[in-house]
C-alpha cells in the first residue's frame, strides 16, 4: 500500500533501496555471526589452524556483491510494479 501512486522511476528507487538493505544487513549478520563461531570453535578443534581473520577488502568485496545481488533481485519486481496501474496493483490485496 505504501507504493500507490508513485512515479515509475520512485518506485524502482524504493524496491531497489529496500531489498538491498535487507540484504545487506542479512548478510553482515551471518558473516559477522559466522566469523565469531569460527573464531571460538576453530581454535579449539584445531589449534595448528589459527583464528580466522577478516579484511577490509573482503569486507567491501562482500558489501559490493551485496549490493549488486540486492539491486538485481530487485530490479525486476521493481520494474513490474512501476508499470501496473493503481487500481491493478490493488486488486489482489
Amino acid at each position: 500500500m505504501q507504493f500507490v501512486q508513485r512515479c515509475p522511476v520512485e518506485l524502482k528507487v524504493r524496491f531497489a533501496y529496500r531489498n538491498v538493505r535487507r540484504g545487506g544487513v542479512v548478510g553482515i549478520v551471518l558473516g559477522a555471526g559466522t566469523t565469531i563461531a569460527a573464531g571460538i570453535i576453530i581454535p579449539k578443534v584445531a589449534p595448528d589452524f589459527g583464528t580466522p581473520t577478516v579484511s577490509f577488502v573482503a569486507i567491501a568485496v562482500a558489501i559490493g556483491v551485496s549490493l549488486i545481488i540486492g539491486l538485481v533481485a530487485g530490479g525486476y519486481p521493481a520494474l513490474r510494479a512501476a508499470r501496473l496501474q493503481p487500481i491493478e496493483a490493488l486488486r489482489f490485496q
